[in-house]
Parts: structure tokens; sequence; C-alpha cells
């Protein structure tokens, strides 16, 4: 991510804020973690977007003092690199979602979908069995147990790419926070 303009505006954040904005999403913009967390206290959204690094406090200690503010807000945090450790700590403190630079935003607005779901109670809505989609669709399962399976099939069909055997441990890691 390129470094912040003279306004405090970094390009990654107003390109997200436009793919929010053009999903009929209502956002607000921060430029640090006590920003954010000053605007959250006085919004109050249902979701909160937030990046693991950033000036101020890191996206874990963001993540923790806007959980103490409101349990049931759905978070996702996002990361420059793929983190087994950083994930399962994320997810372990409250995190709804952990994702990985560079954004693919079909997957992005999936986890914000599944996110507000699980948050909300909202029961999730039925798709079919997933196929071969482009890579920029985003994922059509929706349960944890479908995500194990499916990583599970992949990393078998697609040995050589490790994105599938790596995301294995984060997938067990979040059925098992699900189920205590």
């Amino acid at each position: 991510m390129r470094s912040p303009d003279r306004r405090g505006r970094s390009p990654g954040r107003e390109v997200l804020h436009q793919i929010f904005l053009g999903a009929g999403y209502d956002c607000q913009l921060a430029s640090d973690g006590h920003e954010g967390l000053e605007v959250f206290k006085a919004r109050r959204a249902a979701l909160v977007l937030t990046e693991l690094k950033m000036p101020g406090m890191t996206g874990i200690e963001f993540l923790g003092q806007v959980r103490s503010v409101d349990a049931d807000v759905a978070v996702i945090v996002l990361a420059g690199a793929s983190d087994v450790k950083t994930a399962i700590e994320c997810l372990s403190r409250g995190a709804d979602a952990y994702v990985v630079k560079p954004i693919n935003v079909g997957e992005l607005l999936t986890a914000v979908e599944r996110a507000l779901e699980a948050r909300h109670r909202i029961p999730p809505t039925p798709r079919p069995p997933p196929g071969r989609v482009s890579r920029d669709a985003g994922p059509r399962w929706r349960t944890p147990e479908q995500f194990l399976r499916n990583f599970e099939y992949l990393s078998h069909q697609y040995p050589s790419d490790p994105q599938f055997s790596e995301g294995i441990p984060i997938i067990r890691a979040w059925m098992d926070l699900r189920s205590s």
C-alpha cells in the first residue's frame, strides 16, 4: 500500500471506500486506530474493517478496544502477509475474518456478508456447492465445515499451491473457536 497523501488519505483505503459505497454500504474512514475508535464510538457501525498494521495502535489492539465497546460488532482484519499465528490470534480475540492482501474484492465482500450474518444471526442464503469460478468471484461455501472440506479437497487437487494447505489449520482453529 502506498503512503498517505498530504491529507492523510491512503490510496488503498480510498479504493476500499469506493468499493463499499458501490456495494451499497454506508461507511466512514479513519486515518489511524485512535481516530477509528472515536468514529466507531460515535457511530456504532455493524461492521469494522481494520488493518493489522496502522498508525496509533495495532489492529489486534484496535480489535480488543472495539470488542470492549460492542461485543456484537462484526470485525474483519486486513493483513499484508499470511501468518497463521497472527490469524489465529485475531480469530481468538473475536475477529470474524482475517483477509490477506492483495485483496480479492469478491472474497472480501463475501467475508463481510458472512460476518454480518453471523453477528446478527441472519441465516445464510443457500448457495450451490462450489465449482470452478473466476478467482475474483469469492468462495461459494458458507460454513466452517464447508470451508474445511473445500480446502482439503483443493489442497489435494493443487498440491503446489500452498494457500489451501496453509488455510486448513486456520479453518480448524476457527471451528474450535466457534464451538467453544
